[in-house]
Order: C-alpha cells, then structure tokens, then sequence
C-alpha cells in the first residue's frame, strides 16, 4: 500500500484508540497501521489475570475485537463487529507482552470477514479469531481531533 494509506490508517486507528477508555485501561498500544491491517500490542497486569494465574480469556478476547475493529475502520467508515469467535492455543502470565494481528481477509460494499491472531514475544500462538464486520454508510470523521 501507498504511503498515504499507510498514514491516513494510522490516523484513524490512533483517533479511534484515543476515545476508547477500555482499550485505554489495557494499554493498548499501535504497533502498525494500514488499509485492513492492524498490529496492536498489550502488556498483561496482575488484573488481567484468572484465578489459575494466566491471561483472562476475556483480555485476550477484547484485544483481538479492538484489533479487528481497527483494521475495519482503517478504511474510514464507521465498522462495528457483529460476529466475532476465537480458539485458545496456549496461555500467557503477568508481564508478558502480547501481540495481535489483525487483517481484512474480504470486503464487500456492506460486510467484511477479518482474522486475528494473538501471539507472544517468542511468536508462539495464544488465540485465533475470525469475525465478521458490518461497515456503515458514514465516515470516520477525524477533523475534530486535537
């Protein structure tokens, strides 16, 4: 992709990071940015932790939505995730640094079909995902932001 695109996807995922408190409180990070494609990064916190120690699903589940979220929205229309499954692989612990990739596998004028996969410094796997978007009519509009 251009350089332009590249660019303007990092605009809208960076907005759209910015005004979402929950991605926030994770601390969510954007590794890259592109037209389909995101790259978010996440460190575990003892908060995010299940009662046998390990990465709440629940955590991995939400890092994966907001990366398939972005990755829709990159385009800059307004997309919500109306379907959304995962597979677990392995765990992660506390202080780990986990990566989701996140790209747009089809597009049509109304719907997207997006992948995601979770892995750890070492590259090992934690979660597969495969979620369906609904892409609205209007635009992200980013003029506001400050």
């Amino acid at each position: 992709m251009a350089d332009n695109s590249k660019d303007h996807a990092a605009q809208l995922i960076n907005y759209l990071l910015k005004n979402d408190s929950f991605s926030q409180w994770m601390g969510i990070k954007v590794m890259e940015a592109d037209d389909g494609y995101c790259k978010l990064s996440c460190r575990i916190t003892d908060n995010m932790l299940n009662g046998y120690g390990v990465t709440h699903g629940g955590i991995l589940f939400s890092l994966a939505d907001t990366a398939l979220a972005f990755a829709a929205a990159s385009s800059g229309r307004v997309s919500l995730v109306v379907d959304h499954s995962i597979s677990f692989t392995n765990s992660s612990k506390q202080s780990e640094l986990i990566t989701a990739e996140a790209s747009i596998e089809h597009q049509s004028h109304k719907l997207s079909v997006g992948t995601v996969k979770i892995s750890d410094k070492t590259g090992r796997t934690l979660c597969v995902t495969k979620g369906t978007i609904y892409k609205k009519t209007e635009s992200i509009d980013i003029s506001n932001q400050q």
